[in-house]
């Protein structure tokens, strides 16, 4: 077990407000490295607190690009095992170590839990990100910033010299930042984290997005090789063009499962961290990483489809795209110009 990893985590779980005493839960499943799930239970013990594990049996369902499996994103097995949810729901702080896509954050439970005001921490990266990106409370606040931002806003467009010009009408969109670490009863957070968020109302979002080389596929956990072009119309994408290996990829993927809502608008947004580095992704196979690094590198422009669950949307296909060298207006304000962050 790691030294370094169980300092680390130490030190997270110090920023998440975990005092003496205090109930804490580890929850995992069959596919959790037990490398964390150990060095979690060490760390939370050196803090003094009260902790216990609830270990969730293998997920199923369809295998992800990154080799993990994925229920439907709106789904999740914990809500179907009450005596769990149950123990979990006296906790005032849970790790969320489960490899379902994005653990609790997509599960109906998850309400139920911070409804009770459980701080959830989502960690799944290899132990060296981890160790790497510890959050800081200026992390905290430049997300908060942008947070401001965003919500005060009414447009954003996001332009590249790829051809990328898209537009996405902010008026009732959803808006959400991750930094890193939870210490506020009932909000959830990921470790990395680093970004910001925002879930448009339908019929929001039109134009074009052309994925470029070198931006980042976390669905099939790759890195693009050709420009694939997409064109948006009311949320949806509605023609995927390009003949690289990644355009006939996305067009057969996208395709095989049936699914209007796997073309539709999930969320966009920006990331903010200074510590991530998007040529980290490089460095670790597919089943190591959820991407997280690579959602939060500073000045990245994030569009996911798939399921957006404020505008009553869900599909077993989710698809998170940084990308890199894009320009990001709010409001005709410049808050991100050719992938640098403006400050």
């Amino acid at each position: 077990m790691s030294e370094r990893l169980i300092r680390t985590l130490v030190a997270e779980f110090q920023l998440c407000g975990v005092r003496k005493s205090e109930v804490c839960a580890v929850l995992s499943d069959a596919g959790t490295r037990d490398d964390l799930r150990t060095a979690s239970m060490e760390a939370l013990l050196r803090l003094d607190a009260h902790a216990f594990q609830v270990v969730l049996p293998e997920v199923v369902g369809e295998p992800t690009g990154s080799g993990r499996q994925s229920e439907q994103v709106g789904q999740g097995q914990l809500h179907r095992i009450a005596p769990a949810l149950t123990a979990l729901q006296q906790s005032g702080f849970i790790i969320d170590l489960t490899t379902s896509f994005g653990g609790l954050i997509h599960d109906p439970a998850r309400d139920a839990l911070l409804e009770k005001g459980a701080r959830i921490l989502h960690i799944a990266e290899h132990p060296d990100i981890l160790c790497r990106m510890l959050p800081d409370e200026d992390l905290r606040r430049r997300v908060e910033e942008a947070v401001g931002k965003l919500r005060a806003a009414s447009i954003m467009r996001v332009t590249s010299e790829a051809g990328t010009d898209l537009t996405i009408n902010l008026r009732g969109a959803v808006v959400n930042g991750l930094y890193g670490f939870t210490d506020e009863p009932g909000r959830l957070d990921v470790f990395p984290a680093g970004f910001v968020a925002a879930y448009p109302a339908r019929d929001s979002v039109n134009g074009k997005l052309v994925l470029n080389t070198a931006d980042i596929d976390l669905n099939f956990m790759r890195l693009i090789d050709g420009p694939v072009e997409l064109t948006i119309e009311n949320d949806y994408i509605t023609r995927i063009e390009g003949d690289s290996t990644h355009a006939h990829l996305m067009r057969d993927y996208m395709a095989s499962w049936g699914e209007k809502d796997a073309y539709a608008t999930s969320h966009v947004g920006w990331g903010l961290n200074k510590k991530a580095r998007w040529t980290g992704f490089a460095f670790f196979s597919p089943h190591e990483t959820e991407g997280m690094e690579a959602r939060a590198f500073a000045g990245n422009f994030l569009f996911s489809s798939g399921a957006n669950r404020f505008a009553g949307r869900y599909s077993h296909c989710h698809f998170d795209l940084p990308m890199r060298n894009c320009s990001v207006y709010l409001d005709d304000v410049p808050v991100v110009v050719d992938g640098n962050l403006v400050e």
